[in-house]
């Protein structure tokens, strides 16, 4: 009749009850795995505050706040000239 039901049988309560008793037993783990990253972590960044040196990256509005300069200065210089030009005319 139905394929999937054919395909998965329900679950006994024998295997329930032993997912849900293993279950916590398998979140200890998980937590003691986060807790061993943590602490490799920590233990990394203690090493590396005497063996690696800071670099600092220019930042993305460092680098629109240069451009932002560079074009204004770009825009000026004509306008500069122009007026040189106009006052010695008249």
């Amino acid at each position: 009749m139905n394929k999937q039901l054919d395909k998965f049988p329900e679950k006994s309560c024998t295997e329930e009850s032993y997912a849900l008793y293993i279950l916590p037993v398998v979140d200890f783990r998980i937590l003691l795995f986060d807790h061993q990253v943590l602490e490799k972590k920590s233990q990394f960044d203690k090493w590396a505050e005497h063996h690696v040196e800071t670099v600092y990256n220019v930042s993305f509005p460092n680098i629109l706040e240069l451009a932002w300069f560079v074009a204004s200065a770009l825009l000026t210089i004509p306008v500069i000239l122009t007026f040189k030009l106009y006052s010695t005319v008249f």
